[in-house]
């Protein structure tokens, strides 16, 4: 169970952080710490946890932090993997036990305390070898049927890869994943690219960060109930403080980040039994703070607001600008009175159109009729005429071959009296002329 635990983690941590596994392999836990940071637009603050890097193949003198801030969906959050892994190994390596906790006053006797463990005491600030990560993640990729050339740093390599996606600025990306850090940057810089420790932590770029199972929170009698020891180990430290007059950030910082891990903790169990009730009979489970009474009453409280709460994302334009909410009602209400007045118009006009076509087929109808009876006159009128005609044209033929036969007689009269009178002039003209008279006249 603990090496599942510890791995998860260490994905999850490497995704987040866009870290190296080396990195988390050489880490101890006095390199991590917590900042929570309220930002006026979000009804959640943010929680973020800052690992500090001081190995690696970038790492000179300056400093490196590696960030993961808790995500959205309680499955893919690295802070409480983190948390559920260091309870179940304090469980078993029995390291914070009376008798074997550490002085934290003292940081020779914890500062060398290696985050990833294999569960025994002797071995706590032993590293552990790469391989035992690599090759679960190696078998893990087989079993999904996944294709990489990247298994310890897949983390590091995927993750800028759903930052550019999300279309976040590369600088925020090359800042998160500690790429060639510049001198304001490594001097002068928190460090903090909070956009991309949202996007990567399932938030969208401009959405306000709502968390809703960080709200209940478990009772001061159930928190207890883990790192029973806390409030000892805090408080000696202080009065170390206060005796010597030494300074130690690095104790008070790790102690106030498990402090608040007891409500991370008790929190993600509790989202995971009311979203991943599949889960619920996982050896984590069995420790005796989750099965006391008061851990299945938070679970029915954080059941409760899982499923009341609304998501102020979907009535952020409601809340920020009412006005213009308001405003899109009333264009609405206007919208739906205009879309009835012109559906009542048009049907009126439909109804006048089949009127109006009912009448005009009617008039053209008898239209129609009328013009066939006024043609069929009018054939019968060209009929006769044309018979008028007929007749006519007879009679004039008629009447041609008589005035032909007239203009023949009448003819033939002239010529008899022309020779006649002619003929009188022989005895005058003489024998020659007659009959050139005669020629002329053709008889």
């Amino acid at each position: 169970c603990l090496p599942s635990l510890r791995n998860r983690f260490m994905f999850l941590h490497c995704y987040s952080g866009v870290l190296r596994h080396e990195v988390m392999l050489h880490g101890e836990l006095s390199d991590m710490l917590e900042i929570v940071h309220q930002r006026k637009r979000d009804p959640h603050p943010l929680f973020i946890m800052v690992m500090q890097i001081t190995t690696g193949k970038t790492v000179n003198d300056k400093r490196q932090y590696g960030h993961c801030m808790r995500h959205k969906q309680v499955s893919r959050c690295a802070i409480g993997a983190f948390e559920v892994y260091l309870l179940h190994r304090f469980h078993v390596s029995h390291e914070m036990d009376d008798g074997r906790r550490p002085d934290f006053r003292e940081n020779g006797t914890w500062y060398e305390d290696k985050i990833l463990t294999d569960g025994s005491y002797k071995n706590r600030k032993k590293e552990m070898q790469k391989k035992s990560y690599v090759d679960m993640i190696r078998k893990v990729f087989k079993k999904l049927r996944m294709v990489a050339s990247h298994f310890g740093h897949w983390g590091r390599v995927s993750a800028p890869v759903e930052l550019e996606f999300a279309e976040l600025s590369p600088e925020l990306i090359r800042i998160l994943g500690n790429w060639d850090p510049k001198m304001q940057e490594s001097r002068y810089s928190t460090k903090l690219p909070t956009a991309a420790l949202r996007v990567i932590a399932g938030f969208e770029q401009d959405e306000v960060h709502w968390n809703p199972r960080t709200q209940p929170q478990p009772p001061q009698s159930l928190r207890r109930c883990i790192f029973p020891w806390l409030e000892d180990a805090l408080n000696s430290v202080f009065v170390a403080i206060d005796e010597d007059g030494i300074q130690r950030p690095t104790a008070v910082a790790t102690l106030r980040l498990w402090e608040h891990l007891r409500t991370v903790v008790l929190q993600d169990a509790a989202a995971i039994f009311v979203q991943h009730q599949e889960r619920k009979n996982h050896t984590l489970f069995r420790l005796p703070v989750f099965q006391k009474p008061e851990f299945m009453e938070f679970v029915e409280t954080m059941k409760n607001c899982l499923d009341k709460q609304e998501d102020p994302n979907e009535e952020k334009i409601d809340r920020v600008l009412p006005s213009v909410v308001r405003r899109f009602d009333i264009l609405e209400s206007k919208f739906e009175d205009t879309a009835k007045t012109i559906a009542g118009d048009i049907r009126e006009l439909v109804d006048e159109v089949r009127k109006g076509a009912a009448a005009t087929q009617r008039h053209l109808s008898e239209k129609f009729i009328e013009m066939g009876r006024d043609l069929a006159a009018g054939l019968e009128e060209n009929d006769a005429g044309l018979k008028e005609n007929v007749a006519g044209l007879k009679e004039n033929a008629v009447g041609r071959k008589n005035t032909t036969g007239l203009k023949e007689n009448t003819a033939a009269r002239g010529l008899e009296m022309e020779w006649r009178r002619r003929r009188k002039g022989t005895y005058w003209g003489g024998w020659r002329d007659t009959w050139w008279t005669i020629g002329e006249l053709g008889v």
